[in-house]
């Protein structure tokens, strides 16, 4: 590679996370198609490999990706059968591999599992797509299928580039291949500058708390709407994406932007599913013959397209997402419970405290969690501001290509923090940070700054584990000021949006009661600051900052917010 004799490889280092597969088809698309403009000089035509762990996955995802062209792209169907070749031993395409780089094929897409055939490459092929991370397991495989797509096409005088599409997970594994000795004893500390301009007051709560558990059995008839609306999470019809790619064997980075949309629902199309579903909800053969009909006679179409109308502007929305129809039909799912459990505690208020940023404590992370999970963002003054002991590591990890997670800011008036460094606990948190760095949300907020996982800014919250009443306190991630605005966030990974665990159920209803009580406190006492707490999960990062640079932020729910208040 560094004598030019193959392509460069560049491959995804960090990425907003996406909803409906159709998300990922569309963002892959854009790649390919942009490959397609740089190679149109060339009188080539763009190959992608699509690469799965099994066969049957390889059909699946033959099958995802040709409906895929067909119905999103508009491509034809005799195209697209053209163009798309799956291939895997036994399979009708394998003879046609053969032919894929002569001129007149019109392939461009190959699905395929693991590895193509001993020794088969082909020179046209720009993007490399591992679908599943089972499908690069090894160092071994990674490097056979990267050497599909290494060899340059005749006639090219510069290097070009293949692009390896790859879920941002995998980029660890890779970055971290030759990073085997972990450092135990070398650290770099975080701590606060008292005189930054960027030190900011904050406010909470000292509490007192009593718990008692709520049964409730569900009998007759179950209240619908009642608020007369759906509280949805803030979605768009489409997403500006800025995907992070890195260079292999440089650790070089560029920003790649792109766009996708997201498929919409008009309010009568969801209203006429919900009114399906109320339908099957009933049972015709309900002893009480007023039970047999007591939804679709209380809710028309008609009623349940204006009870969609009002969510949808609520959000600001005339037309419904893929996730905002699915969160309108999930709130129809308490026709199916039974019996409702709930845990109450009682919260007494000792007495309102005032604090500042400076009261946060220091913590600090050693070298091996910088080579791990951990990430250190620091400006050209963090180096001054270091122990002593600490200043030969900091010059170790800082320097390119050292394997350590260490991000040097080059302005140092873009990270309005008053830390002298910040330490990114998790792949949220650091994909957050770099949320706040973007050139785009600078001028959008005053300051910023990561709390420490206890001590600093504590919330008093209880909940139940398993038939044991469990109390505790939480230090919310991120504090964000903006004007009298303090945004509170709360990072999670997108895992938590499929079953939220009990105990950040009750993070959530306990920071929103906190805050709520604190806001009441300012208001009665003259005061124009005002608190917004918000969980996020990576889906939800993108939305969240162009919320913030839309200047609604304050408004903004997310996805796991939504979740955690229907969970509560």
């Amino acid at each position: 590679m560094e004598q030019k004799y193959v392509k460069k490889v560049d491959y995804v280092a960090e990425m907003p996370r996406t909803g409906e597969p159709d998300e990922k088809w569309q963002l892959i698309c854009n790649r390919h198609e942009d490959n397609r403009k740089k190679l149109t000089k060339k009188k080539l035509r763009p190959l992608t490999i699509v690469v799965t762990p099994t066969i049957a996955r390889c059909r699946d995802v033959g099958d995802e990706l040709k409906a895929f062209l067909t119905d999103e792209c508009g491509v034809p169907a005799d195209d697209v059968e053209a163009r798309v070749l799956i291939v895997y031993s036994g399979a009708p395409d394998v003879l046609k591999l053969a032919s894929v780089d002569s001129p007149g094929s019109k392939v461009e897409w190959i699905i395929s599992v693991s590895m193509l055939n001993e020794g088969w490459d082909v020179k046209r092929v720009f993007q490399i797509v591992p679908h599943e991370e089972r499908a690069f397991n090894s160092k071994l495989l990674i490097a056979q299928v990267l050497g599909r797509g290494l060899r340059i096409p005749n006639g090219w005088n510069e290097q070009p580039t293949v692009t390896v599409f790859n879920h941002d997970g995998w980029a660890g594994r890779i970055r971290h291949l030759v990073n085997e000795v972990l450092e135990l004893d070398k650290r770099l500390s975080s701590h606060v500058s008292a005189d930054s301009p960027h030190n900011f007051d904050l406010d909470n709560i000292d509490y007192t708390l009593t718990p008692a558990s709520v049964k409730k059995p569900m009998t007759g008839e179950y209240t619908l709407f009642a608020k007369g609306y759906v509280d949805l999470a803030t979605d768009s019809p489409e997403e500006d994406v800025i995907i992070k790619f890195e260079r292999a064997g440089t650790g070089e980075n560029y920003d790649w932007q792109t766009r996708f949309q997201r498929r919409t629902y008009t309010p009568r199309e969801v209203a006429a599913v919900m009114y399906e579903r109320l339908e099957q909800a009933q049972d015709p053969d309900d002893p009480d013959p007023k039970m047999r009909t007591v939804y679709t006679d209380k809710y028309s179409v008609d009623d349940l397209e204006r009870i969609v109308v009002e969510s949808l502007n609520r959000r600001g929305a005339t037309v419904a997402t893929e996730s905002m129809k699915q969160k309108l039909l999930q709130s129809l799912g308490t026709l199916r419970r039974k019996t409702s459990e709930s845990v109450r505690y009682t919260l007494t208020a000792n007495a309102f405290v005032p604090m500042s940023t400076r009261t946060r404590q220091g913590d600090s992370v050693s070298a091996a969690e910088l080579r791990s999970n951990k990430t250190y963002f620091c400006t050209d003054q963090t180096r001054e501001s270091l122990y002593e002991n600490q200043i030969e590591f900091f010059d170790e990890a800082s320097e390119a290509g050292s394997g350590y997670k260490v991000v040097q800011i080059p302005n140092r008036h873009d990270f309005k923090t008053p830390l002298n460094a910040v330490i990114a606990e998790s792949d949220n948190e650091r994909r957050f940070v770099n949320g706040l760095l973007r050139p785009e949300n600078l001028s959008h907020y005053d300051a910023w700054i990561k709390s420490t996982t206890i001590r600093f800014y504590e919330i008093d919250f209880a909940w139940k584990k398993g038939e044991h009443p469990k109390r505790g306190k939480f230090s919310p991630d991120f504090f964000v000021k903006v004007g009298d605005l303090i945004l509170v966030v709360e990072v999670k990974g997108d895992e938590e949006l499929a079953e939220p665990s009990d105990e950040n159920i009750k993070k959530n209803e306990y920071a929103l009661a906190h805050f709520a009580r604190v806001n009441e406190h300012l208001e009665k006492n003259g005061s124009a600051r005002r608190y917004r707490f918000n969980f996020l999960t990576q889906r939800s990062f993108n939305l969240f900052f162009q919320a913030l640079r839309q200047g609604n932020v304050a408004s903004f729910r997310s996805e796991m917010d939504v979740k955690l208040t229907d969970a509560s």
